[in-house]
């Protein structure tokens, strides 16, 4: 359609925006409905809501804790006190720089969610003989510190260490296993598995990638009513005043933007400008 994409450069002008390394990586989300009506004439797309038209629910809950350890948020400020250094001495404000802190920040927060999960698995296993629950994690200290306390609830634990014959029998015998609960790593759980048969999800530890994360959810959900018609409860447990609550914030209005769907459009690694965002209003609160 030469009459309306008259040269590349026009077309990246219209409709591209560039990520942080100047490349013309992606549709301008705020053109993203403008795009796609222009372009309908000379493509065929079908997404799923158009080919099952009565789908199985996937619900997104949001729960926020506040910290109580003191020893907890002494250490998150900590954290926060070296950020602010390298940004005032090194005005160093890219993703990689700054990812060795931001995980020592989420490792806090995902150990100051453990109160609170042990307390909901023990109520959901009271309350229930049969469903199963899987905690999603992503450090090892959360796992096994989250392992250990939940031992006396009956305990299963799915980690980047286990084998492939090792994760795939877990995955395969949680379904009729005697144990209601299921640790799993994020990255690991999330390539290559399939646990319909539970509903129930908690999110401990949030990952930096929209796609690892919705990718994670689709080990659970699955929009053919042929392979789940239950609905799939996905909920993620933000800390209060941190850079969880910070990054939920931004991960939402993504969606708003983008859609349901923000995996493919989306990562904050990519996002230099949302990144510096994040960075200063981290560093701005503390606990």
């Amino acid at each position: 359609a030469p009459h309306i994409f008259t040269s590349l450069m026009q077309y990246r002008r219209d409709w591209l925006v560039q990520d942080h390394k100047n490349k013309w990586s992606r549709i301008n989300p705020y053109r993203y409905d403008e795009f796609m009506r222009t372009i309908a004439p000379f493509y065929l797309r079908r997404e799923k809501e158009d080919v099952y038209k009565e789908l199985p629910k996937l619900n997104r809950l949001f729960t926020v804790i506040e910290i109580s350890d003191e020893r907890l948020k002494k250490a998150y400020n900590k954290v926060l006190d070296t950020i602010e250094s390298n940004m005032c001495s090194r005005s160093e404000f890219s993703f990689f720089a700054n990812i060795g802190e931001l995980q020592q920040l989420r490792q806090i927060c995902g150990m100051a969610k453990v109160p609170f999960i042990a307390d909901y698995a023990e109520t959901f296993v009271s309350d229930s003989e049969k469903s199963k629950v899987a905690i999603g994690i992503h450090h090892h200290s959360v796992r096994d510190t989250l392992a250990n306390i939940l031992e006396p609830y009956g305990v299963l634990k799915l980690s980047g260490e286990d084998s492939p014959e090792q994760k795939d029998r877990i995955m395969r015998n949680f379904e009729t296993s005697p144990e209601q609960l299921l640790v799993i790593n994020m990255l690991a759980g999330g390539v290559g598995m399939d646990f319909h048969y539970c509903d129930n999800i908690l999110i401990a530890e949030r990952q930096w990638n929209a796609a690892d994360e919705e990718q994670f959810e689709f080990r659970f959900y699955n929009p053919d009513p042929s392979i789940k018609t239950r609905p799939t409860n996905v909920e993620y447990i933000i800390a209060k005043g941190t850079i969880d609550q910070f990054f939920y914030e931004m991960v939402e209005e993504k969606r708003a933007i983008f859609g349901e769907t923000i995996g493919n459009n989306w990562s904050i690694q990519q996002d230099q400008t949302s990144f510096k965002n994040l960075l200063e209003r981290t560093v701005a609160s503390r606990l």
